[in-house]
């Protein structure tokens, strides 16, 4: 055991769940506090993550939160709130992600088994690191949460989650 991580076991530190290399001094909201409506924040899972793999990951959760929103419409109360509320003005305020928005942004025509079709339906093809990464964060999260153990370490190259 490198000295590091025994001198963190003796002080009864938690190490990061998700490196596996730093303690973890933040606690790391799983799934992101930012998917949930601000008055459904209650009780939120937190696990041990250090700083660089907690603070690392905000602005992929903002783009999480963002394609979560889109993808769940706006018929739903809570879907409709977050939109109007923190999801619309982070992505205005983002231009590289409302950049990358338009160019995943394709017009289809579609059709259902019932015969109903719906022309120029704008689709988003949700895909990359915002997704990847924090559906991964998610899962490590929750792992480490209901079993009490770490599942290995993320091997990335800019750093933590």
């Amino acid at each position: 055991m490198a000295e590091a991580e025994r001198m963190i076991e003796q002080r009864n530190v938690q190490m990061c769940v998700y490196c596996g290399v730093e303690a973890g001094t933040t606690r790391d909201h799983v799934p992101p506090k930012s998917i949930f409506p601000p008055g459904d924040r209650k009780d939120l899972v937190t696990v041990p993550a250090c700083e660089k793999c907690n603070g690392g990951a905000s602005s992929l959760d903002e783009e999480f939160k963002a394609m979560l929103n889109l993808k769940a419409g706006s018929e739903h109360p809570a879907s409709r709130s977050l939109w109007d509320g923190s999801t619309l003005r982070g992505i205005k305020r983002n231009r590289r992600f409302l950049s990358t928005l338009r160019s995943r942004m394709l017009t289809a025509h579609l059709e259902f088994p019932n015969g109903e079709v719906t022309k120029n339906q704008r689709l988003i093809n949700w895909g990359g690191e915002s997704h990847d990464r924090t559906v991964e964060r998610i899962a490590r999260g929750l792992h480490f949460h209901d079993i009490g153990a770490q599942i290995g370490r993320l091997a990335i190259e800019e750093g933590c989650g």
